[in-house]
């Protein structure tokens, strides 16, 4: 309750990786060049399947290294799909609603 009471004080927001995902859509990657876009769109429809509504506060360095276990996808592929995402969760970060980017300390295929 202390911590409530301090000015500085700012409520937990829940989000889900979809909803992320979309806000980053939206106010970041509307910005970026169409062929960015398309290639970040294809990724994101992965990672959409894959992570679904889950929180993103819950979405760990683990949760990526078990993703790419189980692509089919090629290294360079995988390192091009993490990059996507390590923009969103990059957002996540600056917009409050993370305080670390789970792709730190991600074992990247070679």
């Amino acid at each position: 309750m202390n911590a409530v009471n301090r000015p500085e004080y700012r409520p937990k927001i829940e989000l889900s990786f979809l909803e992320l995902a979309t806000k980053w859509e939206t106010t970041i990657m509307a910005q970026h060049k169409p062929s960015s876009r398309n290639s970040e769109q294809a990724h994101l429809r992965h990672f959409k399947a894959y992570f679904g509504n889950a929180p993103v506060s819950r979405i760990r360095n683990q949760s990526l290294q078990q993703w790419m276990a189980g692509s089919k996808l090629k290294p360079r592929s995988i390192r091009n799909f993490l990059a996507t995402v390590k923009l969103v969760f990059k957002a996540g970060i600056a917009w409050g609603y993370l305080k670390e980017n789970p792709c730190n300390g991600v074992i990247l295929p070679r």
